[in-house]
């Protein structure tokens, strides 16, 4: 399993690339499962996800959702991964890819142009499974990823310009160790930018 940072072309398209070898086999099929294990609001020093002259932010579990939590599509039927996934069987093995491109959303993009910094940071972590019919999992190795989303520099106007964030990867670890979370709600939807 490799993960590796999507060099970035106007931050819009940062993120992060995986791979991952199995084995192939007739009663499973393989695929990730993606959990985020934790987020860190002011990461860098600067007392919260968001600062501005007159408010700060935090970016925050919302509608009941605690972390860690499971980190899929709105809508998808299962606990699988399914970003730009795709799955190629070669011999005996089958080789699998998919990518994501984190985002937090604008806190508050009406007052967007008064923030001085946006510093918050995820911790996640990325699981190759064998799903067997029934949707019963054993996972087969997890890679840690961290990104982190962090600018200052006010422009009047236009808010923070100097971005300094990006994407890092542990090394990958083979183990049957369960997913923090397989089931609940998804981070997507369920976040928010709250007041201080």
């Amino acid at each position: 399993m490799e993960a590796k940072w999507i060099s970035p072309s106007g931050y819009d398209n940062a993120g992060i690339a995986y791979t991952a070898t199995a084995s192939a086999g007739s009663a499973y099929t393989v695929n990730y499962l993606q959990n985020i294990a934790n987020i860190e609001n002011g990461a860098n020093g600067t007392g919260a996800g968001a600062v501005a002259p007159t408010f700060d932010m935090n970016l925050l579990p919302i509608n009941g959702m605690t972390m860690p939590c499971l980190d899929t599509d709105i809508g998808s039927p299962g606990p699988a991964y399914g970003a730009n996934f795709k799955s190629v069987a070669t011999g005996g093995n089958v080789t699998i890819s998919s990518t994501d491109s984190p985002s937090t959303g604008s806190p508050l993009s009406i007052r967007f142009s008064k923030l001085t910094s946006i510093d918050v940071q995820l911790f996640l972590r990325m699981y190759v499974v064998a799903t067997y019919e029934g949707g019963w999992i054993y996972p087969l190795a997890h890679i840690d990823w961290q990104v982190l989303f962090y600018a200052t520099g006010n422009a009047p106007g236009a808010g923070v310009q100097n971005i300094m964030g990006g994407v890092t990867a542990d090394s990958s670890v083979a183990t049957n160790d369960n997913p923090f979370v397989d089931s609940g709600k998804i981070y997507n939807g369920n976040m928010g930018w709250q007041f201080l």
